[in-house]
């Protein structure tokens, strides 16, 4: 049995005493037992924390453990893994083209999509859904224990009878297929030998490193860096100064938390911290720093949807639909490369129906260039969606934009996420597209909800003081001050449902995340 210590960190809230103790606790724990530091591994929560972690054990000098997080230390140890074909990755666009291409081998789902596309598009996002959430849940167990934990996971799986029979039915397709991959990054984990494993728990405890404490055989030390969950407010309200702004409304309050962010500045209050609670909200504040030429790091990670990148592909195949309107048109030729500006006035001009247009000939050629560039997209037929994705990356690199995206951040994910990318894409991905047939309105409401579906990591500025994100991510960082938008009844309590189609009972049996456990954490930070 693996030998597990645990150890309270008195005043850890303090985030600028919380490293040093860490680091203090953790050298006097090895020498205690005679563990060598530079053999043993300290698991962290996130990623950001590790830059104040391995500062504060330099500062106390000698040898140091090695301080990663689960995610960090699972690359480190070895290559890239290579997944089996067709299995749930993970990855939303992946993951939905073959649990896409899974549904329509059943008769009854490939009726369903012929009669009503749209629903058959969100049964895929469910199974997607509930699929990663039944990985995630094995990826926290040893390897030798999930066939355990898929038999209990079938066990207590609703049976596909009643009035939520086709919601069972789904649940059992993402139940098989996320238990038909054998592969999973935290396999390294679970194999790795270490002198000693140490944690830091903060936010309430993590499943992954918990699971690591129980699985080896070596000396383990858990430091708990929480304050008691029964009544977490009494100590930071005694090391802290707080104050409230109350707004009026929406505007309101977005000027209020751009001029407090500001301030903290102007005042050497940096970073800054601003914690993101409502989306919309943190768009308009964004927005107003931005205006301020306010540097920023952000680490919420919005849609790639809402980026300019993106913006321009789906105008670009919004203008090639049978059906587009004159406005879409103009949408996509004013960011078409190729559109003279004084010919893109001049047909905008007739369009509106102005008087005396200077060069309405020009404006007549540059409509009739554009049909043709897009011509190959006007295809009335169906085809793979692996051909739609090659006509519109020739597109992109006839008219000079495929480079042009590739050299942008955020179009660079653009094409990574449509699969328009150089690299090699998994065998399951080109088995997917290559089967999934569809028009071209249905390819551009692939591309839209995919887009819709990914996450945009902007690249961080490394000269910025602001830092955006959410509230998880902003304890045990040393802020100049904290500025936490939306903090009412609204925004602040309010929690992500879990997947759909897993219900509470069969999540509680699989020690999967509920809305307790959610709940913890949120009022913790």
């Amino acid at each position: 049995m693996a030998s597990i210590e645990t150890l309270l960190l008195p005043g850890a809230w303090r985030a600028a005493g919380l490293w040093p103790q860490v680091a203090r606790a953790t050298q006097d724990w090895l020498a205690r037992h005679g563990l060598p530091a530079r053999d043993t591994v300290l698991l962290l929560p996130f990623v950001a924390l590790l830059a104040p972690a391995r500062a504060a054990f330099a500062a106390m000098g000698g040898w140091q453990p090695r301080v990663e997080t689960t995610l960090t230390l699972a690359v480190a140890l070895g290559p890239p893994l290579q997944f089996e074909a067709d299995s749930c990755q993970g990855d939303s666009t992946h993951d939905r083209l073959v649990a896409g291409a899974l549904l329509r081998r059943q008769a009854w789902a490939a009726a369903m999509e012929q009669r009503d596309a749209a629903g058959f598009a969100r049964f895929t996002a469910w199974v997607v859904d509930a699929a990663q959430a039944l990985r995630e849940g094995a990826a926290h167990r040893a390897p030798e224990n999930r066939a355990a934990y898929w038999a209990q996971a079938r066990t207590a799986a609703p049976l596909a009878t009643g009035p939520a029979a086709t919601e069972a039915l789904l649940l059992h397709v993402a139940l098989e297929w996320a238990a038909a991959g054998n592969t999973l990054p935290s396999d390294r984990l679970f194999e790795a030998r270490p002198a000693a494993w140490i944690t830091v728990q903060i936010g309430g405890p993590d499943a992954l490193p918990e699971a690591l404490l129980g699985h080896a055989d070596i000396p383990s030390l858990r430091l708990v860096a929480d304050p008691p969950a029964d009544e977490p407010w009494p100590p930071p309200q005694a090391c802290a100064e707080l104050e409230r702004v109350l707004c009026d409304d929406f505007e309101a309050q977005a000027q209020a938390a751009a001029a407090e962010v500001i301030s903290a500045l102007n005042a050497g209050r940096a970073p800054v911290a601003l914690v993101a609670l409502d989306r919309s909200s943190l768009r308009r504040i964004r927005a107003l720093l931005e205006r301020a030429a306010v540097p920023m790091i952000d680490e919420t990670g919005w849609l790639l949807a809402t980026t300019r990148a993106a913006a321009a592909v789906v105008a670009l195949l919004r203008a090639a639909l049978p059906d587009a309107s004159r406005d879409a048109w103009l949408d996509w030729l004013k960011t078409w490369p190729l559109a003279p500006a004084a010919a893109l006035d001049a047909l905008e001009a007739e369009w509106r129906g102005r008087r005396h247009i200077p060069l309405r000939e020009a404006g007549y050629r540059l409509w009739a260039e554009a049909q043709a560039h897009l011509e190959p997209l006007s295809k009335p037929t169906r085809q793979p969606l692996s051909a739609w994705l090659d006509s519109l990356q020739e597109l992109l690199a006839r008219e000079g934009s495929y480079d042009r995206l590739g050299a942008d951040p955020a179009g660079a994910q653009v094409l990574g996420a449509l699969g328009l990318k150089a690299a090699p894409l998994a065998r399951s991905w080109q088995a997917a597209a290559a089967e999934l047939r569809m028009d071209l309105p249905g390819f551009v409401a692939w591309v839209e909800t995919t887009l819709e579906a990914t996450p945009y990591l902007p690249l961080p500025d490394p000269g910025a003081q602001v830092v955006l994100m959410p509230l998880a991510r902003a304890f045990g960082r040393p802020f100049g001050q904290i500025v936490v938008p939306g903090a009412d009844a609204l925004h602040l309590g309010a929690i992500e449902t879990p997947p759909s189609l897993i219900p509470r009972a069969l999540a509680a049996a699989l020690g999967l995340d509920d809305a307790v456990q959610r709940r913890t954490r949120q009022r913790l930070a």
